[in-house]
């Protein structure tokens, strides 16, 4: 009614598909009362609520639960859409077999273009897509692509200033922690135990346990929003012009410009030794394939999904061998949730177990809670779909109502729209 607030409930007659009944609540007791008016209920079709399922169970012990296949389904990809989230870039690269020395092929020695380069990947860094930078840096699409192929690692600064050496610390310290508690754990020792001797919290010890927590922060090499960072490509364009850092602050403060001059050298230096970098490397050509397209394997088959092709996939399966057991994993639930044999479901259940991972067994965790409801779902043909789509016309109504009527006024007008229904 009101959302993340206030909730509801919508019975509807799963033969004839008309709304029976809305309560102003879901609170455990009100929907108990409700139940019992229907003494003769014997399959009842609900979603994963614990509520509801404590609910029938009190209100009519002998019946039949059906938990909804959409929301077991919708659970199982939103859970590996957490994980592919976790271990994927927001990029994933792949290199092509070619290599070529850029400096001698397209003379990129040339500082303007260098800087071209690092104001497309900053902006991309920043989520805008292709299109978007090449109107804001006035380049052809092809072109931003082009510089957005190239391997970005390349035109980071090596680690000699402050924050790489503070940064490259911190990791060895982390290191540190992480190999003690795994090497604790390998002892048989619980979190609670392995929190109490090396001082971590037990969330972190956790963490620090999965396969995929790693040393290096998150937010590494992405960098703050400063009172510089409009002045960059102004900056830039007068490195490339061999203005000194004086005369580069004294034109920046005319602009508007209120930081301090340290920062203006800092990037000054920066910039000067990412172009002598830049200018003696050799580059490897790479093709970014964006991360959604991969989460959206879990969801379609692949030759929907076009901008992936199956030569990619197995690269990028290659790289990442967890990904293709993933897929494999949500495929085969689907086939069973239709399958009509809900044995098939223990199989599955211990090889998902086998691998390990966080997300997948909270999922394992919920799902064998609700166990018997959840076989009854691949027993039988009934579902949800009726209470989503209900849901969706009690909406609408509301919307129409808005400001002119309360709860019961709405209860009334629903009920005879479905007596409309019957009628016609």
């Amino acid at each position: 009614m009101k959302k993340r607030s206030t909730y509801g409930t919508v019975m509807i007659d799963i033969e004839t598909k008309h709304i029976v009944d809305i309560l102003d609540s879901r609170e455990l007791d009100n929907v108990v009362e409700w139940l019992k008016t229907y003494p003769n209920l014997e399959v009842i079709s609900r979603d994963g609520a614990q509520t509801y399922a404590t609910a029938i169970k009190k209100a009519h012990p002998k019946s039949i639960q059906i938990s909804d296949r959409f929301h077991i389904l919708k659970n199982l990809t939103d859970y590996c859409k957490k994980y592919l989230t976790k271990i994927l870039s927001f990029n994933v690269k792949l290199e092509k077999q070619t290599s070529r020395n850029l400096k001698q092929e397209t003379a990129y020695g040339n500082t303007r273009k260098l800087n071209r380069i690092n104001q497309a990947n900053i902006l991309y860094d920043k989520g805008k897509s292709p299109k978007e930078i090449g109107l804001e840096l006035k380049m052809d699409i092809r072109t931003v692509k082009k510089y957005l192929s190239l391997d970005k690692s390349e035109l980071i600064l090596k680690e000699n200033d402050s924050p790489n050496l503070n940064h490259k610390e911190n990791v060895t310290k982390k290191e540190k922690n992480l190999n003690q508690v795994r090497n604790l754990h390998k002892q048989g020792y619980g979190i609670r135990e392995i929190s109490r001797e090396t001082g971590i919290s037990r969330q972190t010890v956790r963490r620090y346990l999965d396969s995929n927590a790693c040393a290096v922060h998150g937010t590494f090499g992405i960098s703050k929003k400063s009172p510089l960072s409009p002045f960059h490509s102004i900056i830039d364009d007068l490195l490339t012009k061999g203005y000194t850092f004086r005369i580069i602050e004294e034109h920046l403060r005319l602009n508007g410009y209120t930081g301090s001059a340290s920062a203006i050298r800092m990037y000054s230096t920066r910039k000067r030794r990412l172009i002598k970098q830049v200018i003696d490397s050799n580059y490897l050509k790479y093709e970014l394939i964006d991360r959604k397209y991969l989460i959206k394997l879990l969801y379609k088959p692949l030759d929907k999904v076009k901008a992936i092709s199956i030569e990619q996939l197995e690269v990028i399966c290659k790289k990442y061998p967890i990904l293709s057991k993933i897929y494999l994993l949500v495929d085969s639930f689907k086939k069973i949730l239709f399958s009509k044999k809900p044995t098939a479901l223990d199989t599955w259940l211990e090889d998902a177990k086998k691998l390990n991972i966080s997300e997948i067994n909270s999922f394992i965790k919920g799902l064998t809670k609700d166990i018997a409801a959840v076989k009854n779902a691949i027993m039988y043909k009934y579902s949800n779909g009726l209470a989503e789509g209900s849901v969706n016309k009690i909406k609408v109504i509301k919307r129409i109502m808005y400001g002119r009527c309360t709860f019961e006024t709405l209860r009334k007008k629903v009920l005879s729209y479905e007596r409309l229904r019957t009628f016609n």
